[in-house]
């Protein structure tokens, strides 16, 4: 249990086969003991080599972030700089989960509570400034995914933010407000919801493109699950929300 082998024991009185049978069980132990330390230091540089990876591809994104950062300041097209700037959103959403894996103690697991914080908060500055000032709300249970689940998870919550932030209105309340949700469920499962609240005299700027819906499709799919739209008033809250149902 100390991973310390005892010393040999020689003694007169011992047997020669009780001796032999000694000398075997040290030599095992010995080699076990060897090959253990091996594995532990192949671990080792797996997982250096692995932080390493998540932070050189980090600061890649980084970079093409900052580039295209660059080329919207140089863009006198409203049109275009608003599809740049979408574009860079993702960007720095992947950006974002390759940070996290590289700060993570376990480079297997992600909390996914903690990603989502980090994606969802930098996108509170696009919310409209106009009076009422929106109130963005998050209530996220701590969930472990893997990285293959976290990055899709990430990418989908940028485009249902973005997509909420866009159709945002003025309930019956006169506020305007955006609730985000990751829920634990029976079986292993949880459910992530983004809710807005509407308006029906609430237009958004440009009719887009429907890039994004099909962005949130594809990454329900890599999640093995599917996204739900719902439009519920029955309080009178003018409640819009993409509920991405059931994912393990």
């Amino acid at each position: 249990q100390s991973r310390t082998l005892p010393s040999p024991t020689a003694s007169r009185f011992m047997p020669s086969e009780l001796q032999v049978i000694e000398d075997q069980f040290l030599h095992m132990s010995e080699k076990l003991l060897r090959d253990e330390a091996t594995l532990f230091d192949a671990m080792h540089d797996k997982d250096v080599l692995l932080k390493e990876l998540h932070h050189r591809v980090k600061n890649n994104l980084q970079l093409i972030s900052s580039i295209i950062s660059m080329q919207i300041r140089r863009t006198r097209n409203g049109v275009t700089a608003a599809a740049l700037k979408t574009v860079n959103r993702r960007v720095t959403s992947m950006a974002t989960v390759h940070q996290t894996l590289y700060q993570a103690s376990d480079l297997g697991r992600v909390q996914a509570n903690d990603l989502l914080r980090d994606v969802i908060r930098p996108m509170i500055d696009l919310a409209p400034t106009t009076a009422p000032v929106p109130v963005i709300k998050m209530s996220l249970d701590p969930v472990v995914l893997y990285p293959d689940q976290a990055v899709p998870l990430a990418l989908l919550a940028v485009e249902a933010v973005t997509n909420a932030l866009k159709y945002l209105g003025t309930d019956t309340a006169g506020k305007r407000w955006v609730t985000v949700s990751l829920e634990t469920l029976e079986n292993e499962q949880v459910r992530f919801t983004i809710a807005n609240s509407t308006s029906d005299s609430h237009e958004p700027e440009d009719e887009g493109t429907g890039l994004g819906s099909q962005l949130i499709r594809g990454f329900s799919r890599q999640l093995e699950t599917s996204p739900t739209i719902d439009q519920d008033e029955d309080e009178g809250t003018g409640l819009g929300s993409q509920l991405i149902r059931g994912f393990s």
